[in-house]
């Protein structure tokens, strides 16, 4: 009988310690992933910052001026160069567990976007890519690389997103006018931040 007994204690304290030990462990490494997750995002907003220099940077330099007109155009990441280049998959910018995106205004709707050569731009784009850009940043592996999307224009202004339903790794935002009214726009007017939601469905706030 106190074989018995011991054997069942035995079993028992060992059925619990092992429901102990998978508790600790996934509480231990969701705090271990948060600062993970909050080291890329704030990573992603600091590159859609640096970006929006850089875009300025480039239009100022007129090195994109396909109308003549001496007012540069704005640019995807190819016409940005150099560390701009580094990690460019396809159109695609991937580092830090966050993949951003470009899209700049064509003569008409819909908005044009990097791909693994450069989209065919000429004098009746100029116009609207002298005015008009965006950048989106969303994880690589939503919930693991990042939770929240981002995204940045022409103003300046850093907005966010609660990332639901996700866009997640290379299934992002794929017209460009995701964050502003209107879907088949051509980037017009500015990122929806009224509380209402945008062309996507979700609720963009300034970060």
């Amino acid at each position: 009988m106190n074989d018995v007994r011991l054997a069942g204690i035995s079993k028992t304290a060992v059925a619990i310690a092992v429901a102990v030990v998978a508790t600790m462990t996934a509480i231990g490494w969701t705090f271990r992933k948060k600062p993970w997750i909050s080291s890329n995002e704030v990573s992603a907003v600091g590159r859609l910052r640096a970006h929006a220099a850089a875009q300025e940077d480039f239009k100022s330099s007129a090195k994109g001026d396909a109308d003549g007109d001496r007012i540069g155009e704005y640019g995807f990441f190819a016409d940005l160069g150099g560390a701009w280049e580094e990690g460019l998959e396809r159109g695609i910018l991937k580092r830090s567990g966050y993949f951003t995106r470009i899209f700049l205004p064509g003569a008409t709707a819909p908005p044009l976007r990097e791909h693994s050569t450069l989209p065919a731009r000429g004098p009746d784009c100029a116009n609207n890519q002298e005015v008009r850009w965006i950048a989106y940043a969303w994880p690589e592996s939503e919930g693991w690389t990042g939770r929240r999307c981002f995204a940045i224009n022409q103003e300046g202004m850093i907005y966010q997103a609660p990332n639901a339903p996700p866009y997640d790794g290379e299934d992002g935002p794929c017209s460009g006018n995701e964050a502003y009214a209107d879907p088949s726009g051509n980037l017009d007017g500015s990122i929806v931040s009224s509380g209402d939601p945008s062309s996507d469905g979700q609720v963009w706030t300034p970060s």
